[in-house]
């Protein structure tokens, strides 16, 4: 009976290493069939991704370009405007320099002449009194 049992021993043995090798393989293939459902299903979650972040980079650069736009308009009024406002303060300045200078002028012929006519006054009055001390040393 020994042999007879070693027989049923060994085949139930063999039964169940054969039993656990099919369990093995059947988990291995459920395990796969899972592992690369999970790995398209990622891997589509990525691309997903990939795609929005690239849509929003395309919005956020379009956004950006059109308020950079916006912002050079509103500099080259503000820079025309300036310029305007330079130039008129610039002919105010002009105009102002040139009253200046016309008043300064008249001030300064007002001067001269003042001086000239004095001058006029002194070299009449000493021609005056060279001409009476001439006659009184001639006399």
């Amino acid at each position: 009976m020994s042999e007879i049992t070693n027989l049923k021993m060994r085949n139930y043995i063999d039964g169940e290493y054969k039993r656990q090798e099919n369990d093995l393989k059947r988990l291995r293939v459920k395990h796969k069939k899972s592992y690369e459902r999970e790995l398209a299903y990622k891997d589509g979650e990525i691309k997903q991704l990939k795609r929005s972040f690239a849509k929003n980079i395309s919005y956020e650069k379009t956004d950006l370009e059109s308020k950079l736009i916006n912002m050079r308009k509103k500099h080259q009024n503000y820079l025309a405007k300036e310029k305007i406002r330079l130039a008129s303060e610039l002919s105010v300045l002009r105009k102002a320099h040139e009253d200046n200078v016309l008043e300064i002028k008249e001030s300064q012929h007002e001067q001269i002449q003042q001086i000239n006519e004095t001058h006029e006054e002194l070299m009449d009055e000493h021609k005056r009194k060279y001409t009476r001390e001439k006659a009184k040393l001639e006399a």
